[in-house]
């Protein structure tokens, strides 16, 4: 079952769909909870489906008094957000019925934002931020990009990624750093949230959610 909630129609259509990975040090999560904290959007609706365990809770941001749910789409004037703050027991399935969905809803790319353990960086000058796709379509990020094939036994540890871009549907890209295997690498949640908007041209200074004051720091 994949079955949105919403109060009203959903038109995300052309548009680029930011989805995190829940990957090491939780930094794609983060990353997109800077996003949403610092720039004005509109939550459109939540997600159900069935590979996540069900969650409600407080929300995560600052001056949102609703519920957070496992999944929520939120619309940016250049992009969505999907964020993802639940477990999934099968990305494969859960995959399947997101790229269709995506298709459905005419979306244009997705930009899966990750991370992977900085124990396994090949050496210190390899760049803390990169991308690698699917090789659908030409789309310049500005960052060093990886070769998927060569880095497929990479992906260890980096939730969905290797799985979306394996699907050749819809263009996708992980915007990847490496990142402490801790529960909350905040450091690595910046670097993401900052190299994802400069593809937008988008600069502002990120605003962590009072939320934050509860977790631990790496």
């Amino acid at each position: 079952m994949f079955r949105v909630i919403s109060e009203g129609p959903i038109n995300i259509s052309g548009k680029t769909l930011l989805i995190p990975s829940i990957s090491v040090g939780s930094s794609g999560t983060l990353a997109l909870d800077l996003i949403l904290n610092s720039l004005p959007h509109n939550k459109i609706c939540w997600i159900y489906s069935n590979e996540f365990l069900p969650i409600v809770g407080h929300q995560a941001l600052d001056n949102d008094p609703s519920l957070v749910m496992p999944i929520e789409l939120f619309d940016f004037s250049s992009f969505a957000v999907l964020q993802i703050r639940s477990l999934c027991s099968d990305n494969k399935l859960f995959i399947e019925k997101l790229i269709k969905w995506c298709l459905e809803n005419s979306v244009s790319r997705i930009v899966l934002v990750s991370s992977n353990c900085d124990e396994i960086k090949i050496n210190a000058e390899e760049p803390e931020i990169f991308t690698i796709d699917n090789g659908i379509g030409e789309y310049d990020f500005g960052m060093e990009k990886k070769d998927f094939l060569q880095y497929k036994e990479f992906f260890m540890g980096a939730g969905i990624c290797k799985n979306v871009l394996k699907q050749k549907e819809i263009p996708a890209t992980a915007v990847m750093v490496y990142a402490k295997d801790v529960p909350a690498d905040v450091q690595s949640a910046y670097v993401l949230a900052e190299g994802v908007l400069k593809v937008f041209g988008i600069t502002v200074d990120l605003k962590a959610p009072r939320s934050w004051q509860g977790i631990v720091i790496n």
